[in-house]
């Protein structure tokens, strides 16, 4: 399934809907049992329910990122003196135990939970799209043979960057032009002298 840790990878975004995945099903039940407490101005709860999802918090924000999402929570104008504005996941998934920003919702404003989960709901069709195209291109026989024609081609490359002990990405450009030039030259050798040996010419 290649791997699960590059973002080429169907199972990379398979992981991050299941971030997004465990922080919503630890999220709004947390959210239904302690929020009307909240709001009835009984203080904040630190159990460990809530360490938990905080903890899953911190997995989802980078999963909303991924899908293209900035999680922010501004107060209105009238306010934006007093009162800062919020970024990530985490702290606008908790602004409702803040009484200065849960305040805002006597105003017609949705409430910092609500943005959240929608947010969440959001990025997972995102990623579940990204993750079906990814799918559907590993499918295909075309892209296996430009993965194994990618590797053929930048091995020697990858060999002379090893033989003398530096890292391909660092290279200037005209140095890079040069190994790129190099690295044709022993493709085209390779290719002609497998030729020869198969009796191809």
């Amino acid at each position: 399934m290649g791997n699960p840790f590059k973002a080429d990878s169907p199972d990379y975004y398979s992981r991050l809907r299941e971030d997004l995945a465990g922080f919503r099903a630890a999220y709004v039940p947390y959210i239904n049992r302690t929020a009307p407490d909240v709001y009835a101005g009984r203080p904040v709860v630190h159990d460990a329910e809530r360490a938990k999802v905080l903890k899953l918090a911190a997995r989802a924000h980078r999963a909303v990122a991924q899908a293209g999402y900035q999680i922010a929570w501004l107060p209105p104008p009238v306010f934006a003196s007093s009162t800062p504005p919020l970024h990530g996941l985490a702290p606008v998934a908790f602004a409702h135990e803040n009484e200065a920003y849960r305040g805002f919702s006597n105003m017609g404003i949705p409430r910092p939970y609500e943005a959240v989960v929608d947010a969440v709901d959001h990025a997972d069709v995102i990623l579940a799209e990204r993750e079906l195209e990814l799918s559907r291109r590993r499918s295909s026989p075309w892209y296996w043979m430009d993965r194994l024609l990618r590797g053929a081609l930048g091995l020697p490359a990858y060999i002379v960057s090893l033989a003398f002990g530096f890292d391909l990405r660092e290279l200037s450009e005209s140095r890079g032009r040069a190994l790129w030039a190099v690295s044709v030259a022993a493709d085209v050798a390779t290719i002609v002298a497998l030729g020869i040996a198969l009796g191809w010419w």
